[in-house]
């Protein structure tokens, strides 16, 4: 899945065309996939985001990528020492 959208960006690069492109993000792991209804859909979304985020360097006046994301209630809470709510992520997920 990375390298088609990588592909495609490209392709759009090529012919001197902007893009900004908005990923979202709907929780992690079982949580993106269920809301999306697509096993694995996670796994996919990061792998895009990996393979296209090179590219912002050479593009960096055309090429945007933002990756979004809703925090709430219920999103893959751990309960810390002393009741503190805790937000689980990813180490594989780039600082933008």
């Amino acid at each position: 899945m990375g390298n088609k959208a990588l592909q495609l960006v490209q392709l759009i690069i090529h012919h001197d065309l902007d893009l900004y492109l908005n990923i979202a993000l709907d929780g992690y792991g079982k949580t993106h996939d269920r809301i999306r209804c697509v096993p694995q859909h996670l796994e996919k979304t990061l792998d895009c985001i990996e393979a296209i985020y090179p590219l912002k360097e050479k593009y960096a006046d055309r090429l945007r990528l933002n990756v979004n994301t809703v925090i709430c209630e219920g999103l893959h809470r751990n309960r810390a020492a002393g009741g503190v709510h805790v937000v689980a992520v990813s180490p594989r997920w780039p600082v933008f």
